[in-house]
């Protein structure tokens, strides 16, 4: 028997009512975590909790199953396809009632009758700080449907350090008084915080190091002489730079985004990084943007933006969430407010582009005391190892950028030798790579062309991203993409069998165009550097290990993993700039 219990949702705010019961209901698609087995297709009853708890009974269609990293089920994507007759009529008084509210306060003086058969709201939030303002995952007004139903998308479980916490700082937007007052304004979309930014400095306050990477990020603490990478909160020690946008144009960050993207490649946007502090019309980005669901447009000043939900956003006000949701990590393990941080930065960003994640880092409340390169920080992780001597490489590949640098180090002090790097090489482009070897072989079996479906070629290249992270330890892989294509005899599927040493063709010439930048950055044999560190999760692929041992002559080092090293790094000089600020005498 099909299960017959409704999902539940809600929404917090009567703005977001309005958005969500337009007089075209029909065309909104939510993402509700449940667990009930229902099946694509289904018919499903939807109860949706009102600001006051109440609730209102629709009728949706199940889009997709959502799944976790495990394989369980975490969630159902549906779109809402009506109410129930007997609801119709309390559905447009309750659009009535939010119409009366959201109405300005020339023409709001009496209030506003109570809808029939709820009480009179109580207080209620009108109007709101600037929306969009990303709002918290996990809101607490009551009555409330069960606490794992709280959230339009799926909850994600805390395991970070156990300790003692302060009340739970909840990812969203940052608090701001109730004193506050921010215009309301849908085309800017901002992050309101309580002035944090412009009072000085608390030099009691930890400094926390962040890597805000292409395609993962993560932040880091030092705390009682140990370098603590902080857990998100599904247990991984970083988090996907995925942005994406509810349909009430909230914004959601890492796994959850993740999952929106599958579902929905237009509203959801991988790797922003890329277009931070970039040029629309630069040559550079056109196969990027070209092959890019969420909408996009070149704005005033000739830089990028995007409009997920009919919104016109700039590249730092998507970023902005990423380092907010960081910031809130550290917060959460700190037990205090946390506004300065150390950012790590590719070795080849001009002014511009260190202005645009600066841009990005106050939206999200935090002010950027230092910046430092990349492979700069990876030496400095990699400061106490005891191969840490002589002539010093590290090999620094990302997800989005590539960085070479060579140091000296005598006794106890640096010096950088030479440094460069390639913005546009990092792991997008082994998936690209792979993404595409299966697209040619897909078109040679079925001749057609899958990179013209932008939405199925999105997810195309994040089933390539999970092949290639699977090729890393194991000889073979199968890369799969159901759904690829509608026929008129039904849909076909994407099937991709690769092994090892294909993945290493497929992707040599990128290797080799790393190898290609350490060449140009050497000033000496590379059999004089005495140790090649490895950094960026892309150095841990075997055929790139391989190549480099052939290079040096010798094997790069792993002695932290290379995933961690330059976050580890920032922590580190973040911890100095922290001593320094305190003094000697405090």
């Amino acid at each position: 028997m099909p299960p017959t219990k409704p999902l539940k949702t809600k929404v917090s705010t009567w703005k977001n009512y309005l958005r969500l019961f337009s007089p075209k209901t029909g065309r909104i698609s939510l993402v509700i975590p449940s667990q009930l087995p229902y099946q694509r297709g289904s018919r499903v009853p939807v109860l949706v909790f009102l600001p006051q708890g109440e609730p209102l009974k629709a009728i949706g269609i199940v889009l997709q199953v959502v799944r976790g990293p495990d394989g369980s089920q975490r969630g159902l994507g549906i779109t809402l396809q009506g109410v129930n007759r007997e609801e119709e009529a309390r559905i447009e008084l309750m659009r009535q009632h939010a119409l009366r509210l959201d109405a300005p306060p020339e023409h709001a003086a009496a209030p506003a009758p109570a809808p029939p058969r709820m009480p009179a709201p109580a207080p209620v939030p009108a109007p709101e700080p600037r929306e969009p303002t990303p709002r918290p995952t996990r809101p607490t007004p009551a009555p409330t449907p069960p606490a794992e139903e709280e959230s339009l998308l799926p909850p994600v479980r805390r395991q970070t350090a156990s300790r003692t916490r302060a009340p739970q700082v909840t990812a969203g937007a940052p608090q701001v008084p109730p004193q506050e007052e921010v215009p309301e304004d849908d085309s800017d979309f901002r992050y309101p915080h309580p002035g944090l930014l412009d009072t000085p400095a608390n030099p009691d306050i930890p400094i926390v190091g962040m890597d805000l990477g292409t395609t993962r990020s993560s932040v880091a603490v030092v705390e009682n002489n140990e370098v603590l990478v902080l857990q998100a909160r599904n247990g991984l020690w970083d988090i996907p730079s995925v942005v994406g946008f509810t349909e009430v144009g909230d914004p959601v960050v890492g796994i959850d985004a993740r999952e929106m993207f599958i579902i929905d490649p237009t509203h959801a946007i991988v790797s922003p990084k890329r277009l931070l502090g970039r040029r629309y019309q630069e040559r550079e980005l056109e196969p990027y943007l070209a092959g890019m669901a969420m909408a996009h447009s070149e704005g005033p000043n000739g830089e990028v933006q995007v409009h997920p939900r009919g919104k016109t956003l700039s590249i730092p006000q998507v970023c902005a969430p990423l380092l907010f949701s960081m910031r809130v990590m550290a917060q959460e393990f700190l037990d205090q407010q946390v506004t300065d941080v150390v950012l790590t930065i590719p070795v080849s960003y001009d002014d511009y582009r260190r202005r645009a994640i600066r841009d990005a880092a106050s939206l999200a409340g935090l002010r950027v005391l230092e910046f430092i390169e990349e492979p700069t920080a990876a030496v400095l992780a990699h400061h106490f190892d005891d191969s840490f001597r002589g002539l010093i490489a590290v090999y620094d590949f990302g997800g989005g950028t590539f960085d070479f640098s060579v140091v000296e180090v005598r006794r106890n002090n640096l010096e950088v030798v030479s440094t460069a790097g390639d913005t546009w090489l990092g792991g997008d482009d082994f998936d690209l790579a792979m993404a595409s070897a299966a697209a040619n072989a897909f078109w040679r079996e079925t001749k057609i062309e899958i990179r013209n479906q932008v939405v199925r070629w999105q997810r195309l290249l994040i089933a390539a991203e999970k092949a290639k992270r699977e090729l890393s330890f194991k000889e073979q892989t199968i890369l799969g993409l159901p759904d690829a294509a509608l026929t008129p005899e039904g849909s076909l599927a994407l099937r991709y069998p690769c092994n090892r040493d294909q993945f290493n063709e497929i992707c040599a010439e990128l290797i080799e165009r790393s190898l290609e930048t350490c060449r140009e950055t050497l000033e000496i044999q590379p059999e004089e550097v005495d140790t090649v560190y490895l950094s960026g999760g892309t150095s841990a692929i075997p055929a790139v290990r391989d190549a480099l041992t052939e290079m040096f002559g010798k094997p790069p080092r792993m002695a932290i993993p290379p995933e961690r090293a330059v976050v580890i790094g920032a922590a580190l000089h973040a911890a100095n700039l922290y001593q320094k600020r305190k003094g000697p005498s405090r």
